[in-house]
């Protein structure tokens, strides 16, 4: 310390000229531990610092591959948007306005097959009321769901491929290829909204649950019931093909290999996913006493309407003979060929289809034959009405697209171990592939241009006429398509949807007026204030409107406008 000076200051330490004063020293005893402590937190702060780096270097990685699984999944909703605008815009077909009026029914609470009647199963009405429910019938726009709806099964069936091990881009030409054949204008009266587009949709979905055996997997177990389910009450010859495809999943699922453990959870869940569906309808149906409608159709009603040559309405339109040489299944065989089973229709997805099946039989033979009972089954489905329209082939396609999830999942294991070089090409092929074939039409859709034309009225101002000639609560009865009662928001007299002559062959009774009578009957007790004699396919309705149309307007006097229109007194 400085030395004391004599007033009892301290001198001030001296320095060489070129010397820097530092800090003052602390004693030992207290530099040591604080010297320990310092250190100790450099180190941590440095351990620190490496971990975020490290965990911001994961999170870049997970960023990445999350924007490569957005970017597959946006190029399949890409394709399928662009597919779908000449549906979404497209006028509102003939048969499209049975399935939309069902639906509003139900929002008028009625009951189907009690107090209306068209020949489809029941999920077909309820996903229409929920499409009306959600976005209305005003300028079609529950067409708004019915593109979201299929879209969002094809997302979740990719999504769902990805989980399970296949690569991103490879589940994406798959999926871009089920697509490309789907929505499709050949397969479709105007949209995706008819019950075999509907059926399809809700298959995708039961399918992508099935496959998840991720978080969740009970639950996800349950959904596909509740969707495999769901689909075939929305067209029931879906039901052998996912009867085989719930079946061929014990052979699928497991993680890797199936196991007890995974074939009771799946057994369990999608059971009771089944169910569940089948008791909903039934909390709905019977107690407004639509069950026994739906009874009576499904057994007896769609085979005397459609498989009995006597009486298919399918053999009276001149769709199929009554007595084809060979046999109906040869005939049915010799149609499905003409019409679907074509390689320039699904010659483009042999490549992807083939190795598949290969890979599939070298995993399990098992596996293998179920996978072609659950194609057959899908394949049979369009044959059971006999008429065969387009819009039936839909029905097949989800065999098409079951083979082919089958197969790449049966894939994966191989294509994973492969080089980047090699998994690179294959995916790349396929890409390129389902693009080819792709391309025409979204190159033609991509420059064209929509707008929705307004709903066609049967005639002009007819609207406007039952609008000034009724009340809320007044009926009204039309011989065309029913959309007119959801257009005028007036109920019909009649449950009945359907009056031409080709169907009066599956109906009760030995004369036309027998057969007709019940019709007959709704309209004598509820006397529609309009009728309307529609002229669309007139040349179908002669002996209909000779048994009932002319007693009924001369017997009650009606009114004639014009030579379509009539009015009661």
């Amino acid at each position: 310390m400085p030395a004391p000076q004599p007033d009892g200051t301290q001198s001030r330490p001296s320095f060489p000229d070129n010397a820097v004063p530092g800090p003052p020293r602390m004693p030992g005893g207290v530099a040591r531990p604080l010297t320990r402590m310092l250190g100790a937190t450099l180190g941590r702060v440095a351990a620190a610092g490496r971990r975020m780096r490290d965990w911001l270097a994961s999170y870049d990685v997970a960023i990445g591959k999350r924007a490569l699984d957005l970017m597959a999944l946006g190029l399949t909703a890409f394709v399928f948007l662009t597919l779908n605008r000449r549906f979404y815009w497209s006028p509102i077909g003939f048969d499209e306005e049975f399935f939309v009026w069902g639906g509003w029914s139900i929002k008028k609470g009625l009951a189907p097959y009690r107090d209306f009647l068209e020949y489809k199963p029941p999920m077909l009405f309820l996903t229409h009321y929920f499409a009306l429910a959600l976005f209305g019938l005003k300028d079609a726009g529950y067409r708004v769901f019915f593109a979201a709806f299929p879209l969002m099964s094809v997302l979740a069936l990719q999504v769902a491929l990805v989980a399970r091990g296949v690569s991103r881009f490879f589940a994406t030409a798959v999926m871009v290829g089920f697509v490309a054949l789907f929505v499709n204008p050949a397969w479709h009266d105007t949209g995706l909204t008819d019950s075999e587009s509907i059926g399809i949709s809700y298959y995708l979905l039961g399918l992508a649950c099935f496959l998840w055996e991720g978080r969740f997997i009970k639950l996800t177990t349950l959904l596909g019931g509740v969707f495999m389910a769901s689909c075939v009450f929305s067209k029931e010859p879906f039901a052998p093909a996912v009867g085989f495809t719930w079946l061929t999943m014990f052979w699928l699922r497991g993680r890797g290999a199936p196991s007890r453990e995974s074939s009771k959870l799946y057994a369990k869940y999608s059971l009771a996913g089944v169910g569940l569906l089948i008791a909903a309808l039934c909390v709905y149906l019977v107690p407004t006493g639509a069950i026994k409608g739906y009874a009576r159709l499904l057994f007896g009603g769609y085979r005397k309407m459609f498989r009995n040559s006597a009486t298919s309405y399918c053999v009276a339109f001149g769709v199929v003979d009554a007595d084809p040489s060979g046999g109906m299944v040869l005939d049915d065989w010799r149609r499905m060929r003409s019409a679907f089973l074509k390689e320039d229709i699904l010659g483009y997805l042999l490549p992807i289809a083939l190795p598949g099946a290969v890979f599939t039989f070298r995993r399990s033979k098992m596996l293998f034959a179920a996978t072609g009972l659950a194609l057959l089954g899908a394949l049979a489905a369009p044959t059971m009405s006999r008429c065969m329209w387009p819009h039936y082939f839909s029905m097949a396609m989800s065999g098409i697209i079951f083979v082919l999830v089958v197969g790449v999942d049966s894939m994966k294991t191989v294509l994973n171990r492969a080089s980047r070089a090699t998994r690179r090409t294959i995916t790349a092929a396929a890409l390129l592939l389902v693009g080819l074939h792709a391309w025409p039409a979204l190159y033609h859709e991509r420059d064209a241009l929509y707008t929705r034309k307004p709903w066609d009225e049967p005639q002009p101002e007819l609207l406007a006429f039952i609008k000034a000639n009724t009340a809320p609560s007044d009926r009204i009865f039309t011989t065309g398509a029913p959309l007119l009662y959801a257009m005028a928001d007036r109920l019909s007299a009649v449950r009945e949807s359907t009056f031409i002559d080709p169907i009066l062959g599956s109906l009760d009774g030995a004369t036309d007026k027998e057969k007709l009578r019940p019709i007959y009957l709704q309209l004598v007790k509820n006397k529609p204030k309009v009728v309307f004699l529609d002229a669309i396919y007139e040349e179908r309705k002669p002996r209909f409107n000779e048994a009932v149309m002319k007693p009924f307007l001369t017997e009650f006097k009606y009114k004639q406008i014009n030579d379509r229109l009539y009015l009661r007194p």
